[in-house]
């Protein structure tokens, strides 16, 4: 299997959800203190070590890609997803200074956060064969440039802030003649939450709530409040194995 970024011999896993967020968490996997993972079927299935390829996607990476090309984009996720897991952030929050997270770099920084998303996207489009042309997410990461038709929105859901959760939700495609208008997916990591969106027309993003993009970055991250996929657009469909679910043992 070739790496989907850049061609070369994949032969690099990719965490379906990043390592640093399970270990923020899941402190203590081990054996004998597993996480659980759902199959398609609902089955349960016990995982004993971050390593397990079972936390990871089919979809491969090569090293470099995995490594030198995406690390600055898994840093700057981590940098924010540790902040908004810590801050004190109440059900009437609604959003946060970015200067504070990245002081003195916020626009690269956030930049990046966007391109780590744009490769979570990125391999479920390619393990799952989503009619969502490829090319154009391996340019944005090869290049470091945003992605035009992928936004972001994120959240909190402060009633969750004690769960031992994790997980992605299944992407929703609404396709027209075999091509994907419009995508949404849910990374869930405990109370934190970012809605992945794809558009190739501002009229799905419409229904959005407080969505955003590299183009129009500035200081202050809105959040908004949790909510299902979108049931304001017709014709959506599941595109199964998007998910999965990590609860504590």
């Amino acid at each position: 299997m070739k790496c989907w970024i850049c061609g070369q011999p994949g032969n690099s896993g990719e965490h379906r959800v990043k390592a640093s967020d399970l270990r923020n968490i899941f402190p203590q996997i081990s054996q004998a203190m597993p996480i659980f993972t759902k199959d398609h079927r609902g089955k349960p299935k016990s995982i004993g070590s971050l390593k397990s390829d079972q936390l990871k996607w089919e979809s491969k990476l090569c090293h470099q890609c995995n490594t030198a090309l995406t690390q600055p984009y898994d840093r700057a996720w981590e940098t924010l997803s540790d902040y908004l897991q810590k801050a004190p952030i109440g059900a009437n929050t609604q959003k946060i200074r970015l200067d504070k997270v990245f002081p003195g770099s916020t626009k690269y920084s956030m930049l990046c956060v966007h391109l780590f998303f744009v490769k979570v996207l990125g391999c479920l489009i390619v393990e799952h064969q989503v009619p969502i042309p490829i090319n154009s997410f391996t340019e944005s990461l090869l290049t470091r440039n945003p992605h035009t038709d992928v936004h972001l929105g994120f959240g909190t859901f402060p009633a969750r802030r004690n769960r031992k959760t994790a997980y992605i939700m299944p992407l929703q495609v609404n396709e027209l003649n075999n091509q994907t208008h419009f995508a949404n997916c849910q990374y869930m990591i405990g109370h934190v939450f970012v809605d992945i969106i794809y558009s190739i027309s501002s009229e799905y993003l419409s229904v959005v709530c407080e969505k955003w993009h590299p183009s129009h970055s500035n200081k202050v991250l809105r959040l908004s409040k949790f909510r299902n996929n979108p049931q304001a657009i017709q014709g959506f469909r599941d595109r199964r194995g998007g998910s999965k679910a990590f609860v504590e043992s």
